[in-house]
Protein backbone atom coordinates (compact mmCIF):
# COMPACT_ATOMS: atom_id res chain seq x y z
CA UNK A 1 0.00 0.00 0.00
CA UNK A 2 1.48 3.23 -0.98
CA UNK A 3 1.67 6.31 1.77
CA UNK A 4 -1.63 8.23 -0.86
CA UNK A 5 -3.31 5.39 -0.32
CA UNK A 6 -2.78 5.11 3.75
CA UNK A 7 -3.16 9.04 4.17
CA UNK A 8 -7.09 8.83 1.99
CA UNK A 9 -8.10 6.09 4.65
CA UNK A 10 -7.10 7.81 7.84
CA UNK A 11 -8.56 10.83 6.58
CA UNK A 12 -12.07 9.01 5.75
CA UNK A 13 -11.30 7.47 9.29
CA UNK A 14 -11.02 10.43 10.85
CA UNK A 15 -13.94 11.56 8.65
CA UNK A 16 -15.84 8.82 9.93
CA UNK A 17 -14.88 9.48 13.74
CA UNK A 18 -15.90 13.19 13.68
CA UNK A 19 -19.63 11.94 12.20
CA UNK A 20 -19.92 9.07 14.95
CA UNK A 21 -18.83 12.41 17.68
CA UNK A 22 -21.60 15.16 15.87
CA UNK A 23 -24.35 12.41 16.29
CA UNK A 24 -23.36 11.96 19.94
CA UNK A 25 -23.53 15.58 20.67
CA UNK A 26 -26.93 16.76 18.58
CA UNK A 27 -29.24 16.59 21.48
CA UNK A 28 -26.83 18.95 23.42
CA UNK A 29 -27.26 22.29 23.17
CA UNK A 30 -24.16 24.49 22.93
CA UNK A 31 -23.51 28.02 22.92
CA UNK A 32 -22.28 30.12 19.66
CA UNK A 33 -18.14 29.95 19.06
CA UNK A 34 -18.32 33.53 18.26
CA UNK A 35 -18.21 36.40 19.59
CA UNK A 36 -15.00 35.78 21.17
CA UNK A 37 -13.60 38.31 23.82
CA UNK A 38 -9.91 38.00 24.86
CA UNK A 39 -7.95 39.90 27.01
CA UNK A 40 -4.43 41.21 26.41
CA UNK A 41 -2.94 42.54 29.20
CA UNK A 42 -5.46 45.73 30.42
CA UNK A 43 -6.84 45.71 26.77
CA UNK A 44 -10.47 44.09 26.08
CA UNK A 45 -10.78 43.42 22.18
CA UNK A 46 -13.92 41.50 20.59
CA UNK A 47 -13.46 39.31 18.09
CA UNK A 48 -16.55 37.96 15.60
CA UNK A 49 -17.62 35.49 13.21
CA UNK A 50 -16.36 38.02 10.20
CA UNK A 51 -13.14 37.60 11.30
CA UNK A 52 -13.47 41.75 12.40
CA UNK A 53 -12.06 42.76 15.73
CA UNK A 54 -13.66 45.40 18.04
CA UNK A 55 -11.69 46.99 20.60
CA UNK A 56 -13.80 47.22 23.81
CA UNK A 57 -11.72 48.93 26.53
CA UNK A 58 -9.34 48.81 29.24
CA UNK A 59 -9.46 47.89 32.19
CA UNK A 60 -7.44 48.99 35.49
CA UNK A 61 -5.74 45.48 36.21
CA UNK A 62 -4.90 42.29 34.00
CA UNK A 63 -6.74 40.52 36.67
CA UNK A 64 -9.96 42.82 35.33
CA UNK A 65 -9.33 42.42 32.01
CA UNK A 66 -9.46 38.95 32.07
CA UNK A 67 -12.80 38.88 34.57
CA UNK A 68 -14.67 41.57 31.93
CA UNK A 69 -13.84 39.16 29.04
CA UNK A 70 -14.63 35.96 30.57
CA UNK A 71 -18.00 37.18 31.24
CA UNK A 72 -18.28 39.08 28.28
CA UNK A 73 -17.90 36.12 26.02
CA UNK A 74 -20.66 34.28 27.54
CA UNK A 75 -23.09 37.36 27.75
CA UNK A 76 -22.89 37.88 24.21
CA UNK A 77 -22.86 34.11 23.44
CA UNK A 78 -26.17 33.88 25.33
CA UNK A 79 -27.34 36.73 23.52
CA UNK A 80 -26.54 34.98 20.10
CA UNK A 81 -27.68 31.87 21.17
CA UNK A 82 -31.45 33.46 22.27
CA UNK A 83 -31.29 35.50 18.74
CA UNK A 84 -30.83 32.02 17.00
CA UNK A 85 -33.31 30.20 18.28
CA UNK A 86 -35.80 32.87 18.30
CA UNK A 87 -35.02 32.77 14.18
CA UNK A 88 -35.71 28.85 14.61
CA UNK A 89 -39.02 29.18 16.33
CA UNK A 90 -40.00 32.15 13.94
CA UNK A 91 -39.41 30.06 10.92
CA UNK A 92 -40.48 26.51 12.96
CA UNK A 93 -44.46 28.58 13.54
CA UNK A 94 -44.42 29.90 9.93
CA UNK A 95 -44.46 26.33 8.63
CA UNK A 96 -46.31 24.77 10.69
CA UNK A 97 -49.02 27.92 10.36
CA UNK A 98 -48.73 27.08 6.32
CA UNK A 99 -49.12 23.64 7.04
CA UNK A 100 -53.10 24.75 7.76
CA UNK A 101 -52.92 26.61 4.88
CA UNK A 102 -53.23 29.86 5.81
CA UNK A 103 -52.53 32.99 2.98
CA UNK A 104 -48.98 33.84 3.68
CA UNK A 105 -49.97 37.19 4.24
CA UNK A 106 -52.24 36.78 7.31
CA UNK A 107 -49.09 34.14 8.39
CA UNK A 108 -47.17 37.53 8.10
CA UNK A 109 -49.39 39.75 9.82
CA UNK A 110 -49.63 36.80 12.78
CA UNK A 111 -46.10 36.63 13.40
CA UNK A 112 -45.78 40.19 12.90
CA UNK A 113 -48.54 40.59 15.79
CA UNK A 114 -47.19 38.26 17.99
CA UNK A 115 -43.56 39.83 18.10
CA UNK A 116 -45.11 42.73 18.80
CA UNK A 117 -46.69 41.53 21.83
CA UNK A 118 -43.63 39.94 22.96
CA UNK A 119 -41.50 42.83 22.80
CA UNK A 120 -44.18 44.87 24.94
CA UNK A 121 -43.66 42.49 27.61
CA UNK A 122 -39.78 42.74 27.03
CA UNK A 123 -39.89 46.17 27.46
CA UNK A 124 -41.57 46.07 30.87
CA UNK A 125 -39.11 43.73 31.91
CA UNK A 126 -36.28 46.13 31.00
CA UNK A 127 -37.96 48.48 33.24
CA UNK A 128 -37.78 45.77 36.30
CA UNK A 129 -34.33 45.12 35.34
CA UNK A 130 -33.00 48.67 34.89
CA UNK A 131 -34.92 49.51 38.02
CA UNK A 132 -33.35 46.68 40.11
CA UNK A 133 -29.84 47.55 38.57
CA UNK A 134 -30.17 51.54 39.64
CA UNK A 135 -31.63 50.95 42.79
CA UNK A 136 -29.16 51.07 46.08
CA UNK A 137 -28.75 48.16 47.97
CA UNK A 138 -31.07 47.88 51.31
CA UNK A 139 -33.76 50.50 50.04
Amino acid sequence: MNNKTAGNRKSLRIKESNKRKTRQVEGVKRLPRFPKVKSSGKVVRIFWEDGKTEYWGEEDTIEAADKVAKEMQLELRAIFYVKEEISKTITKLEGDLQSFDIPSEVICNAIHNGYFNTLSKMIELDKVLAARKYSSPGT
